[in-house]
């Protein structure tokens, strides 16, 4: 015991004891280098697990910060949905509408952005000013704001 001089008193400073929870060996102080980690096995289950977790932690960032269509409806219905405004607002733009004949959607590229917006690739079949059909691919860039459909971008190139 260490005694220490304070005054006209003398202050006695006691050892706390600990015993190792893994090996039982008692202890005192604040380190104790346990036997039966002395292996690294304890060590490579705690960089393990550090490893798991991390990928864990990816995995929960990426899920949640990956877009995703609107909830509570079919991802295929929301496409075709997004293809077929494209459509009529391509048509809008044609020189004779009545003649256009649109690509189906298996032969389309629909791609959901983020927030309801849709990117539309395809392509359509109509008469130009002289009569001659030709086939014009399309750029459409769209969103869903609560069943109104709004266009954001639209290229049309003429073949």
């Amino acid at each position: 015991m260490n005694k220490n001089f304070l005054g006209n008193c003398f202050m006695t400073e006691l050892k706390t004891y600990k015993t190792c929870k893994k090996c039982f060996v008692t202890y005192s102080g604040d380190t104790h280098v346990c036997e039966s980690a002395a292996d690294g096995t304890r060590r490579k289950r705690g960089l393990v697990m550090w490893c798991l977790g991390g990928i864990f932690a990816v995995i929960l960032v990426a899920s949640i910060l990956s877009p995703s269509p609107p909830k509570g409806a079919s991802i295929r219905q929301d496409h075709m949905g997004a293809k077929a405004y494209c459509d009529q607002f391509v048509r809008k733009k044609l020189r004779a509408p009545r003649t256009a004949k649109f690509a189906a959607y298996r032969d389309s590229s629909v791609e959901f952005v983020s927030g309801g917006r849709y990117k539309v690739v395809s392509y359509v079949d109509s008469q130009n000013g002289f009569g001659a059909f030709i086939r014009s691919a399309y750029f459409c860039e769209i969103e869903d704001g609560q069943g109104v459909w709004y266009l954001h971008d639209l290229i049309i190139y003429d073949n």
